[in-house]
This record gives C-alpha cells, structure tokens and sequence, in this order.
C-alpha cells in the first residue's frame, strides 16, 4: 500500500511539474515568436485590471471555501484513505491562490505604469511585471498572463479533485452505510 501512494504522489507531482513546464515553455517560445501586443486605451486597460481583480477575487474565495470544507470534512472524521487526493486537491488550491495573490499585489503597480492614451503599453496580458523572491534583490521576470494562466489551470485542477475527493468519501460511506 505504501508503495501505491509513493507511486500516486510521484504522478500527482509529475502532472504539477508537467503544468508549470509546458506554461514556462510555451511563454518563452511565445516571447521569441512574438505575442500579439493589443493595443490598449488607458480606459479599457483599466476596465481589464478590475475585472482581474474581481475575478481573481473570487477565485481566490471559492478556493478558500474549498480548503474550509475539506478541513472540516476531515475534523468530522472522514477516512484517510484518500490522503494523496487530499494533498494533490489542497496543493493544487494553494498554487492558485499563490498565483491570485501575486496577481492582486501586482495589480495597484500594474495601474501606475498604464499610460494616457490608446498603445501598446497598455496591454496588461502581455505585460512582465517583477516576482520578488527576496526583495529587493531577487527577482523574476513573469509575464502577467502567464500568472492568470496558472490561477485558472491550478483552479480548474484543485475543483476536479475536490469533486473526486467528495465522490470518493459518498462512495467510501454508502459503502460502509449498506453492510
């Protein structure tokens, strides 16, 4: 048994690498290629920043929810069996909500460099923006789309195993509950 779920956590980090591989290589390549820049008026660029932000909001509140559910799901006494499930689920909601996070921080400096007027400057997809790792020393390069890409994929990722997580505890107790 222990050999299964070092086998399942090996795949569960496997898919997570593979995600944040194909994501950093398809913005490099993308960056030498040449993303198409939009061209942005200083209005719409600020209308884009606020749906980010509302949306990122509310991901960020749903995936907390989530986090909440399965903690007092689990304080209720539900089975460890599905603990490589659970990880996988709370990991994949914790790098979403890293993304959300670094994304609603960077969203007020984000603002303060739009310039007036319609251009290209303005496109805020397209835009890199610093990570700070160890400020102000260490940074990182990221490109903004590339974090609200991570939010969704690490989204999407945390409610297909929180709804698996969910179907296997009903399926474990109606099990339980007939015998």
């Amino acid at each position: 048994m222990i050999d299964h779920r070092k086998r399942m956590k090996v795949r569960v980090l496997s898919v997570y690498g593979a995600i944040v591989l194909v994501t950093l290589l398809w913005d490099i390549l993308a960056a030498k290629s040449g993303i198409p820049v939009v061209a942005a008026s200083h209005e719409d660029a600020l209308e884009a920043i606020k749906l980010l932000k509302d949306w990122s909001s509310w991901l960020a509140g749903i995936e907390t929810g989530a986090i909440a559910a399965v903690g007092a799901l689990i304080k209720d006494g539900r089975p460890a069996k599905h603990k490589w499930l659970l990880t996988a689920c709370l990991t994949a909601f914790g790098l979403s909500l890293l993304a959300a996070a670094w994304l609603l921080a960077t969203l007020p400096r984000l603002t303060l460099r739009l310039k007036a007027g319609t251009g290209t400057e303005n496109d805020i997809i397209g835009r890199v923006m610093p990570f700070y790792l160890l400020p102000p020393y260490l940074t990182v390069p990221v490109r903004v789309g590339l974090m609200v890409v991570y939010e969704h994929v690490f989204f999407i990722v945390g409610i297909v195993l929180f709804c698996w997580l969910l179907l296997g505890w009903q399926k474990q107790a109606s099990g339980e509950g007939g015998t």
